[in-house]
């Protein structure tokens, strides 16, 4: 680089270099256990170690009755309109087009005998 103000060194890459795109080896992957969740030293709040404890032991209730966790899913998945009525406000044309379409869809399956 040209200048004429300041000093050539100022200017040169010399130690400058960019950092590597690697990702460090260091702590990528903890062993299990190797963190006390109960660690009265931690600096979470106790609010946070009591979540944490319940999750654990909702985790620990589904691995021994091998049951499957509740899905977290849309409820309304079924009707695009739904969370519009849900909260009192007409739906968006697009989601009345969407829930036309879906009922279009539908009776085209029931005509070819494809249960939906």
């Amino acid at each position: 680089m040209n200048s004429s103000t300041g000093n050539a060194q100022t200017y040169e890459a010399g130690d400058q270099r960019n950092a590597h795109d690697a990702p460090s080896k260091h702590m990528t992957s903890v062993p299990r256990g190797a963190h006390n969740l109960n660690d009265p030293k931690d600096e979470r709040s106790l609010r946070n170690r009591l979540q944490a404890e319940h999750e654990l032991n909702q985790q620990d209730k589904v691995e021994m009755n091998n049951e499957v966790p509740p899905q977290t899913g849309d409820p309304y998945n079924g009707d695009p309109t739904a969370h519009a009525k849900q909260h009192g406000n007409k739906p968006s044309r697009g989601a009345e087009i969407d829930k036309q379409l879906q009922e279009d869809d539908e009776l085209r399956l029931q005509e070819k005998g494809i249960k939906h």
